[in-house]
């Protein structure tokens, strides 16, 4: 068992102890397997995502993650104007097998979604896509966040895994998946099929900040709201959770 991993089961066992109830926990090293999180009285069952998928991850993204994402909710971002830029992240995401689904086992329904990718240091250019006004603002932010990390980590890190996107119905929130999803599959049969040296995350929230440092992420770059201005000298983002700022984190395997 990986590092990452027995990290996240230490964290989830301290969770367990005040507010979760989970029972247990089933890691699977093989991506292909579902894995099960009982939490409760809930159950949810973790399946691998697949191309057929994109469309349902799509629906669920932009319908929850829209107006979870502090960014987003301070544009006032449409689940229409977000769509294209989710789709192609999940066509992008899916063929490197570490993106999930989470479902609750009674109602059937998506409880979380993670998109995880792989990007490499020689990597060529993405084609750009049409984006909408408001997520054109965000995409160049979310650019302007990995700007320069190839120059600033170890020149051994040549590929890294990317954390896109994680998240969690509201209602489902405070149950410890975000935290188990956080190491999910990232464990020394990946790393190797992969060929990655670590991971990074722009994380966008205050909420994934403080997830991400007490796992032992490191900070490599923050822009500050402040200083990021339209044309016109005046800020863009006044978030209402408290977020000022994105970060870039990386950590090592």
């Amino acid at each position: 068992m990986s590092l990452l991993m027995k990290t996240s089961m230490r964290i989830l066992h301290t969770l367990r102890t005040t507010t979760l109830r989970a029972s247990t926990m089933e890691y699977c090293s093989n991506w292909a397997v579902q894995s099960i999180i009982y939490a409760g009285r809930e159950t949810f069952i973790i399946e691998t995502a697949k191309q057929s998928d994109v469309s349902r991850i799509a629906d669920f993204l932009t319908s929850v993650f829209t107006f979870t994402e502090p960014h987003c909710r301070a544009l006032g971002m449409t689940p229409d104007e977000a769509k294209p830029f989710i789709t192609a992240m999940a066509e992008k995401c899916i063929p490197h097998g570490l993106s999930c689904l989470v479902t609750e086992d009674r109602s059937k329904e998506l409880a979380a979604v993670r998109l995880f990718g792989v990007a490499g240091r020689e990597d060529d250019s993405e084609e750009a896509i049409e984006l909408s006004p408001k997520m054109r603002i965000i995409s160049n932010l979310l650019e302007l966040t990995k700007e320069g990390f190839w120059e600033m980590v170890d020149g051994n890190v040549r590929r890294v895994v990317t954390r896109e996107i994680t998240s969690v119905k509201q209602q489902h929130m405070r149950k410890g998946i975000a935290t188990f999803l956080l190491s999910y599959l990232l464990d020394e049969h990946n790393i190797r099929r992969l060929d990655v040296q670590g991971i990074i995350s722009e994380a966008s929230s205050i909420e994934n900040q403080r997830l991400l440092r007490k796992a032992g992420y490191e900070v490599y770059k923050e822009v500050k709201h402040v200083n990021y201005v339209d044309r016109n000298g005046h800020r863009i983002f006044n978030c209402d959770d408290g977020t000022d700022r994105i970060i870039l984190f990386f950590k090592k395997f």
